[in-house]
């Protein structure tokens, strides 16, 4: 999982880097730029971005990504990553929607320096549980140091990535509040129902075998037992099936071969 994890957090980087070097601010719309509106990321999330934000898509190593990023006052980046998976990302409980997160962060800092990390990694806010951190760093594009926050969430196979980039010297805790508070989560997927739950079979042919999100040898090994188990009671079904199927047959022949018989008589 931690390879797949530093993917997300490289592209979101290499995302904002290609959008500030193409430019994609005209001076002439610098006020409708900061402008801010509610904005549907999905039937999900949705969050306060400036309005005019752009979107972006990638594809890599079966991650699906998608990006909505856009620019407010004093060189500040608004930005919202959504990765998809093709496996399952089994986490059934706080315990280890925790480990994921820990996971994610650790694959940032070991390729960051100066990574900060809060005393409070998981909490709930926005309905959710989820982690923040924050950390400076040095943008060559501003030549200036930035102060770069961020929040993760795990909401059944999505993972969001939100932040918010601005330069140190301007650096303002109220937008930083105001852009997180704004952070909407469905009813449908708040808390409890931001988890998800792997049988059996999610185990078995889950291709992840990590034990932070529930996986280790003993589950493989359980999920095999009760998949034959199952395997051995549906063919037990199919035989009591068939075995009924060939005694209607039977004795339908025998009825026929015995009118058979009495016409002959």
């Amino acid at each position: 999982m931690k390879p797949l994890l530093i993917t997300f957090f490289s592209l979101f980087i290499v995302t904002n880097t290609i959008a500030q070097e193409e430019e994609l601010i005209d001076t002439d719309l610098l006020e409708i730029v900061y402008e801010y509106e509610q904005v549907e990321v999905d039937s999900i999330l949705s969050i306060r971005l400036p309005i005019e934000f752009f979107e972006s898509t990638d594809e890599e190593d079966d991650v699906h990504s998608d990006y909505w990023i856009g620019y407010g006052e004093d060189d500040m980046t608004f930005m919202v990553h959504r990765a998809k998976i093709d496996e399952k990302i089994c986490v059934s409980n706080q315990t280890e929607l925790e480990a994921h997160y820990e996971e994610a962060i650790d694959g940032w800092k070991d390729s960051e320096v100066g990574l900060r990390e809060l005393s409070n990694l998981i909490y709930k806010a926005n309905r959710v549980y989820q982690a923040e951190f924050s950390f400076n760093q040095y943008d060559e594009e501003l030549d200036q140091m930035t102060h770069n926050d961020y929040r993760i969430i795990q909401i059944k196979e999505n993972f969001y990535q939100i932040g918010i980039v601005q330069p140190l010297k301007t650096k303002s805790k109220s937008r930083n509040d105001l852009f997180f508070k704004s952070i909407e989560i469905s009813k449908d997927y708040q808390l409890q129902n931001q988890f998800t739950e792997c049988n059996s079979f999610d185990l078995l042919f889950n291709n992840d075998q990590d034990n932070s999100t529930g996986s280790s040898a003993y589950d493989t090994g359980y999920a095999i037992g009760e998949f034959m188990t199952g395997f051995l009671c549906i063919g037990i079904i199919i035989v009591l099936l068939a075995l009924v199927v060939f005694l209607i047959v039977r004795k339908n022949k025998k009825n026929q071969q015995k009118e058979w018989d009495q016409f002959n008589n």
